[in-house]
């Protein structure tokens, strides 16, 4: 891999004194690359993605997205770079008193994208999630799947450079899982970089994807 688009140097992240949650990361992931990282609860895969998506800045070491390194980026300038982010939450994060279509479509909103064109896109990827017949429904009619998938469709809307997802088929049955699994294939195909956080020992024997397991902070394979 001569450049790549993510790169964590020497990475480390401590809340306290005595609680470090990654130690010594080092990791490279290519443009359009599809990565798992795997790991017990309480191993570090959502704060590692934090620190990819600057939710959360690194301690020590340093942080490069697409040539910026995280730890020069202002916060002021931290809006513009995850406007090409997009991230599965596992508390999916929705605004409840937004629709389906209107969560999903905010991202594009902020973007300042033409109504027409959110309205087409946002369609496009409801249909594909099953989720066409819920779009003027409010996420607290929805079931834990429909809101995950939701949540899916909002970060996928805007054709990200990077996708980072927590856990994104947690609250789905096999079927609905399957469908995420093709659609970030999909997105993953077209250049997008996805980093996928996942328990799913299942789901990661079904493709041949590069598994990154992380145990304790650390990187162990």
């Amino acid at each position: 891999m001569d450049s790549p688009l993510i790169e964590l140097k020497h990475v480390y992240k401590s809340y306290e004194q005595d609680l470090t949650v990654l130690e010594d990361i080092n990791l490279r992931i290519g443009k359009g690359e599809f990565v798992f990282i795997n790991g017990p609860s309480g191993a570090g895969k959502t704060t590692l993605l934090k620190v990819i998506l600057c939710i959360e800045r690194s301690t020590k070491g340093e942080v490069w997205v697409d040539g910026i390194n995280l730890k020069r980026l202002s916060n002021s300038k931290i809006p513009y770079l995850r406007r090409r982010m997009g991230m599965v939450f596992q508390d999916f994060k929705l605004i409840e008193n937004l629709t389906v279509f209107e969560n999903v479509a905010l991202s594009m909103e902020v973007c300042g994208i033409k109504k027409s064109v959110i309205e087409q896109r946002v369609d496009q990827v409801l249909k594909s999630l099953g989720l066409e017949i819920k779009k003027r429904i409010y996420p607290r009619r929805l079931s834990g799947g429909e809101q995950q998938r939701v949540a899916v469709a909002r970060a996928v809307v805007n054709d990200p450079l990077v996708l980072l997802a927590d856990e994104p088929t947690g609250n789905l049955d096999a079927g609905r899982a399957a469908d995420i699994m093709s659609l970030f294939n999909e997105i993953s195909a077209r250049g997008t970089t996805v980093i996928f956080a996942t328990h799913n020992q299942e789901l990661i024997r079904s493709t041949a994807k590069r598994v990154i397991i992380l145990d304790q902070g650390r990187i162990v394979n």
